[in-house]
């Protein structure tokens, strides 16, 4: 009775000397060798539990990262994308500070500009209320001295205030009362600060080293872009000045003055050098030199200085054209009838004249440079646009590539990075006019121009590679021996620090002018955080495939162990069912007692395995389930079976309310067992006295169902974690009821990839009341035969969220754009919705946070599945 109880301590005393003696010798040394494979057993199990526990937090942990960071790259291409294409400085400001407001859900975002001094950083947009009022007075911080943003635009350095209410720069701001966490972050272009974008948040830790090293990235988007608009509103405004100064010149007299005159023209080379003296003519060359009005009024015979007059000159007026003291031209007017004494009229007029030719050059020049600038800014807005849309870095460096080629010489054009802490110079791309090539790393220290450029930080133009002077500070080698003559080399540099060199070369000497410097610098600020952009996104990419490597693992240590555990938990469980079959000969009571206990404990130890498999199939998105029509009234049978062998001899009333016209609903029959028979085991286990009841009642789309109890009930507090694996309601209830803290987060999984939900209402002392629902056979049925009768003339788009309100909302703009929606709120079963569907649909629209398979996940499969993998989504 003692070991059939338990108590495997016990040892039999007989001294019989005979059968009786041998017997209990026999049921001492069972007894020991069970105690000690209970206790291998048990040792083993929880070694078990506790390493698939660390595991699992450990995914768990590193996943919610790698998905909080992936969310945050993806919002923060989209606040770029939608920010590039704007024009007005005003606009655009208003945009950032919205966008990034609704994308990551802060409390308030503001982005401050430093005035024209420098002194003070002004608020210029904000998203909150309290923003608002800040703006309408003013608002603005003395930089390097008030708050965080005056420290920020002070230091160029990111600042994070965990506590705001505690630190020590924190600028108290009675506009802003619910802020408990601030991060501010230099708006930075090249190496001059003109501005900070401030965020805050009502959490108190809400901000770390890993936000501001991803929206530092942002932030010098947004500071490139403000720049841009800056840039093309000064053009605007120069281009509207031109125009008004062109259409107040008018010459009226000069026609006149000029109708008798003979022509002569100025001529000069394409760089603007003046020609040589002896083909001007005299009263030119005097104006160019002395910068005066040359007047003769007698020119005798028809040569003079060298050059053949046009016509019978002889008498001539030479004004120069200055512009800014500087002699830029002449104007120079013969007389062809006679000699002409020039009068101050005369003097008067031309000198007029030739200031208005000064200013209309200077107009010209000036519109010209404005056309150029528009042209520049049209190009770097096409090249942020491109370089925006691009996440991996071969995708980015080519785009990069191909629109440099577009508007500068690139016979030669490669992007070098710089990795700091192997002090090596890699070369992700050489392309040009001789094709790709692949170059070896290079040690900083190497003499080079890309070393050189690397460890100055600054842009580096060279007309000629054959006449570079020898104490030039840098070190001329030809990249595989190309035949380069022109260089230009500029750093990429993100937030003050070289990361590497873009550099565009030409095979012919003096190729390159200023304006190309200025034009691939500016190139260079946006390459430089798409590259960056770029880097991040293979680091989550790494992470993610370390991430599927340790779950990999885990799945392997998982089975691994299940058959090292299941090996020796078979021989033990089917031992004792041969032994309690009386195959090994008949049984004592107490023998039987034993046998019973040891097979129990060895199918607990087993279902624990299951468990713990179950749970891992799941996590890893392995878990495949059989859908079919199901009667639920079989699986009803099974638990009500099952909760009468728990309650059996207990002062327990088990109540059922099955209506018998209760819909058949489309699930995995075994799974719907499994959940069912967990809730009412979890019942019996928690229930003194009283009723268990298991209840149905079918809706519109749904059937519900749940168990009760009158049970211990529930702590509000510990409902939050209940579902959640290896987590149970408190130590003492564990140790009472035992278990795994396994069964409801298994049971929530199999109802969500059900496409139902499963809750718990409970009040300590009084019970707990589990529901959950399944969807009903016919509505599946008749949403799919909906699917297939798609208007093959309308455009259709899936839309794949666990939210069904999203889908809702999506439908309501959709469908009065002419759209046909869809929505598939289970990710595991959007796949297969998606290959059906493939023929009508435009697009697929997927929310990246779901349960058992996030959107990454659904994204890859879409993409590796040949019906699907060229669908938008």
């Amino acid at each position: 009775q003692e070991i059939g109880a338990g108590n495997l301590d016990y040892v039999v005393q007989v001294e019989t000397g005979d059968e009786i003696q041998d017997l209990a010798e026999s049921i001492n040394e069972m007894a020991a060798n069970l105690k000690r494979s209970q206790q291998e057993l048990e040792r083993w199990g929880r070694e078990l539990e506790s390493r698939v526990e660390e595991r699992t937090h450990a995914l768990a942990e590193a996943s919610a990262r790698m998905e909080r960071r992936a969310v945050q790259l993806q919002i923060s291409a989209e606040v770029a994308h939608a920010i590039a294409s704007l024009r007005d400085l005003d606009q655009l400001l208003s945009e950032v500070t919205r966008l990034i407001s609704e994308r990551f859900g802060w409390y308030h975002v503001g982005v401050f500009l430093l005035d024209e001094r420098g002194q003070y950083a002004v608020l210029r947009a904000a998203n909150s209320e309290g923003g608002q009022r800040m703006l309408q007075r003013g608002h603005r911080l003395r930089v390097g001295q008030e708050g965080i943003v005056g420290t920020v635009t002070g230091s160029g350095e990111p600042r994070i205030a965990l506590d705001v209410g505690e630190d020590a720069v924190y600028f108290d701001n009675p506009d802003l009362p619910e802020t408990r966490s601030e991060m501010a972050l230099p708006l930075q272009v090249g190496d001059q600060i003109i501005g900070a974008l401030d965020v805050q948040s009502t959490e108190p830790a809400a901000y770390d080293k890993e936000d501001v090293a991803l929206l530092s990235s942002l932030a010098d988007q947004i500071a490139v872009a403000i720049e841009n608009v800056r840039l093309f509103e000064r053009t605007q405004r120069a281009l509207e000045e031109v125009q008004k100064m062109h259409r107040r010149y008018v010459q009226r007299q000069w026609s006149e003055t000029t109708r008798r005159q003979g022509e002569v023209v100025y001529e000069y080379n394409r760089l603007g050098q003046p020609l040589p003296s002896d083909v001007l003519l005299p009263e030119v060359e005097i104006a160019m030199q002395e910068g005066e009005i040359v007047a003769l009024p007698e020119i005798a015979g028809g040569n003079g200085g060298g050059r053949e007059r046009q016509g019978d000159a002889r008498a001539a007026l030479a004004a120069p054209i200055k512009l800014r003291d500087q002699v830029i031209g002449v104007v120079d007017l013969h007389e062809i009838t006679g000699p002409r004494y020039w009068t101050e009229d005369d003097i008067a007029l031309v000198q007029s004249v030739s200031d208005q030719v000064a200013l209309a050059l200077e107009n010209a020049r000036l519109f010209a440079d404005t056309q150029r600038r528009a042209e520049q800014m049209a190009t770097l807005n096409r090249i942020g646009l491109a370089l925006s849309t691009g996440l991996e870095m071969e995708s980015v460096l080519h785009t990069l590539y191909e629109q440099c080629r577009q508007v500068l010489i690139t016979d030669t054009f490669y992007v070098a990075l710089y990795d700091e802490e192997t002090g090596l110079i890699e070369f992700p791309l050489l392309t040009g006019r001789s094709g790709a090539f692949d170059i070896e790393p290079m040690d900083i220290q190497t003499p080079s121009l890309t070393s050189y450029i690397i460890q100055s930080g600054e842009a580096l133009y060279i007309p000629d590679a054959r006449s570079v002077p020898p104490d030039a500070p840098y070190t001329v080698k030809p990249l595989n021996d190309l035949p380069n003559r022109a260089y230009i080399g500029v750093p990429l540099t993100v937030r003050g620090k070289v990361i590497g060199v873009l550099s565009i070369q030409s095979y012919e000497p003096n190729a390159y002018t200023e304006e190309d410097i200025e034009l691939l610098t500016t190139i260079a600020s946006q390459a430089s955080i798409a590259i960056e952009n770029a880097r991040a996104y293979e680091r989550l990419r790494e992470t993610a495939e370390k991430l599927r490597e340790v779950d990999r693992l885990k799945t392997q240590f998982l089975a691994n162990m299940s058959h090292e555990l299941r090996t020796p938990l078979n021989s033990i469980i089917g031992f004792s069912r041969v032994m309690l079959k009386g195959i090994d000969g008949p049984l004592t009571e107490l023998q039987e007692m034993d046998l019973n206990s040891i097979y129990s404990s060895g199918q607990h130890l087993l279902s624990l395995i299951n468990s713990i498999l179950d749970m891992s199939k799941i996590e890893a998105g392995k878990m495949d389930l059989s859908f079919e029509e199901v009667d639920l009234h079989t699986i009803f049978q099974t638990a009500i079976s099952t909760a009468r062998g728990l309650l059996k001899d207990r002062p327990i009333q088990l109540i059922t309310d099955i209506p018998e016209t209760l819909p058949t609903v489309w699930a995995d029959s075994q799974r719907i067992r499994q959940v069912l028979i967990n809730l009412v085991s979890n019942a019996a286990k928690f229930t003194e006295e009283g009723h268990i009841a298991l209840r149905a009642e079918a809706g519109d789309e749904f059937v519900t169902v749940s168990v009760s109890d009158t049970g211990i009930g529930i702590e509000p507090e510990a409902l939050n974690r209940l579902f959640i694996p290896f987590q149970q309601v408190d130590a003492s209830t564990s140790r009472r009821a035992g278990g795994t803290g396994l069964g409801l987060a298994i049971s929530r999984s199999f109802i969500e990839m059900h496409g139902g939900e499963i809750w718990v209402e409970s009040e300590p002392g009084k019970g707990s009341t589990f529901f959950f629902t399944l969807p009903i056979y016919e509505v599946v049925r008749r949403q799919e035969q909906e699917e297939a009768e798609l208007d093959p003339d309308r455009p259709a788009i899936l839309v794949v969220d666990d939210d069904e309100g999203v889908i809702t909302l999506l439908k309501r703009y959709l469908e009065s754009e002419g759209y046909q929606v869809i929505g598939v709120r289970q990710s595991h079963t959007a796949v297969e919705t998606a290959q059906r569907l493939a023929p009508h649909l435009s697009a697929i629209t997927l929310d990246v946070v779901m349960p058992n398979m996030d959107g990454w996940q659904v994204l890859r499969a879409l993409k590796q599945t040949p019906e699907t993998k060229d669908i938008p989504v």
